[in-house]
């Protein structure tokens, strides 16, 4: 995927990496996800009329990996990632161009170069979604994600499941409702980029604004090295979403 990673911030900016820490979402500009091309892709999209609806019963914890927290200080929604993962600590914040939403605290794996560009096989990040019905909005983070971050591609195709309904914990015990689902990428044209992705997001009702969390990794394809990452650790990333 052409995220932000390594020294690459899209579309020609860059930055120095840093250390692993929790995120500070403290910034003044803003880069656009995607910026491994210069075009954007209309693809195709899940139905948006009125929503998928829940099905299963909540779940009532949330999935911790053990792993570096990435706490979003300004959204008060915080994730663990793996601890080989870049923390991308004060760094610009990556707008999901589709939504015009920006992703304020992330970390990625994987960065390579390959044919002069810059790329990532993993990207997670959390941030404050625009108002909405939270099923939609959960859908139409996924969609963005897969149509942003892999639109160096000549063909793309994002298919986003069924919303299932969550339920995480504060701090003093008290639970948060939200969503959780999975979309799957599937490329072709490009032979640096994976031909498969993965993407889970889980959207918390936080009281008056809808947090959210968003996990994105290489499942096949692409170079050799750095290798794809596991699929289920990716989920579990969007799984350890919790309120901060």
């Amino acid at each position: 995927m052409s995220y932000p990673g390594g020294g690459y911030q899209g579309l020609g900016a860059f930055q120095e990496p840093r250390g692993r820490g929790p995120v500070i979402a403290a910034v003044v500009a803003a880069v656009v996800l995607g910026g491994g091309a210069a075009t954007f892709l209309v693809l195709d999209r899940a139905p948006a009329a009125g929503g998928p609806a829940p099905a299963p019963p909540p779940t009532t914890a949330a999935t911790t990996p053990g792993g570096e927290l990435v706490d979003n200080l300004t959204g008060r929604i915080a994730f663990t990632v793996p601890v080989d993962w870049d923390v991308a600590d004060g760094a610009d914040p990556v707008v999901l161009k589709s939504l015009g939403t920006p992703i304020t605290s992330y970390a990625t794996a994987g960065a390579y170069e390959c044919a002069g560009e810059s790329y990532n096989r993993g990207f997670a990040g959390s941030g404050v979604a625009r108002p909405g019905e939270i099923n939609q909005v959960a859908t139409d983070i996924a969609h963005a994600v897969g149509v942003d971050g892999y639109s160096s591609a000549s063909s793309v195709r994002v298919e986003v499941g069924t919303p299932k309904p969550v339920t995480r914990s504060r701090a003093d015990g008290a639970g948060v409702d939200g969503v959780r689902v999975e979309a799957v990428v599937t490329t072709s044209g490009n032979a640096c980029m994976s031909t498969r992705g993965l993407i889970a997001v889980t959207v918390l009702d936080l009281g008056g604004r809808l947090g959210f969390v968003v996990a994105n990794g290489d499942v096949e394809g692409g170079p050799a090295d750095p290798a794809v990452l596991d699929g289920a650790a990716v989920a579990a990333i969007a799984d350890s979403a919790r309120p901060s």
